[in-house]
């Protein structure tokens, strides 16, 4: 049987995935922060699923998740894959973020993916019944195309990106893999949780505009976005290939939200979001 760890699996893509990879004959290790969302995703799949109590941010619960693992490993079993899953997203203007909001989106985005990775490498390793596991990191297409009021959530993913090749490539001396994955809009619950924060900028310039990008997301680009079980379906892919991409992006509108921002020339782009979202000095009366 393979054994998977996931992170973050209370909802959302960590949930589909966990739901997609028991479906496909996987055990998995799944990491919740909530005792009671333990208990539910036990109660729903059974034996199949061993529920991981840790945040990202705490090293010391990491630490005991994995011996956790290692223990309901058997002799010769490894992980036959990492998700590095969990994360967090705090939208508003780069003037108004306070220095622990932006601090906590690194805390968990990359130093907790990053500790996660650290602390289950050696469950990967090669054994003298299973080859090598492999790591797949979730990531955002929010790491290429930087739009307004997601700055650190960009920031982290981009971060992320970066660190995953570094990881890739020192990892070749345990014939670890690493992917990484770009994820566009998902039909999920996420913008919804996130939408609120707007009201903290009811009385600054940017109000107008934040309102218009997170209202928009919410009545068109999740409505309209990717299936978390299609996401989860690319992810299980990406574990199971036998020669897959470094990097995959996931995007269901890909001309118009990742190929065509991603060619147009950065100052023309610029022009576009400004005009789209009312950020223009004209649009303040301003000159």
């Amino acid at each position: 049987m393979r054994h998977i760890l996931i992170t973050g699996v209370s909802s959302g893509i960590g949930y589909a995935c966990l739901k997609y990879f028991i479906e496909q004959g996987c055990h998995v290790f799944g990491s919740v922060r909530k005792a009671e969302d333990a208990t539910r995703l036990s109660e729903t799949f059974g034996v199949n699923y061993t529920p991981l109590l840790f945040d990202v941010t705490d090293s010391e619960a990491i630490r005991s998740a994995v011996q956790t693992v290692k223990a309901e490993l058997g002799e010769g079993e490894n992980l036959f894959g990492v998700v590095v899953n969990a994360g967090i997203q705090i939208p508003g203007p780069i003037l108004y973020l306070t220095r622990e909001e932006m601090r906590y989106q690194f805390e968990v985005n990359v130093f907790g993916g990053l500790e996660v990775i650290q602390c289950f490498v050696p469950l990967l390793r090669e054994t003298h019944l299973n080859k090598p596991g492999r790591i797949v990191h979730v990531g955002s297409t929010s790491a290429t195309i930087t739009l307004p009021f997601t700055s650190f959530y960009s920031a982290a993913k981009s971060a992320m990106h970066s660190l995953c090749d570094t990881l890739r490539r020192e990892l070749m001396v345990y014939s670890i893999d690493v992917v990484d994955i770009y994820v566009g809009p998902v039909n999920n619950d996420l913008v919804a949780k996130v939408a609120p924060y707007k009201e903290r900028y009811k009385d600054t310039d940017y109000y107008s505009a934040i309102s218009m990008r997170l209202d928009g997301a919410l009545k068109k680009n999740i409505p309209n976005g990717l299936l978390p079980e299609a996401v989860a379906a690319a992810i299980f892919g990406s574990l199971t290939s036998p020669n897959p991409k470094h990097r995959y992006a996931l995007n269901k509108d890909w001309f118009n939200t990742w190929f065509l921002p991603t060619m147009l020339p950065h100052r023309l782009l610029d022009r576009i979001i400004a005009k789209k979202w009312k950020m223009r000095p004209t649009d303040f009366g301003k000159k």
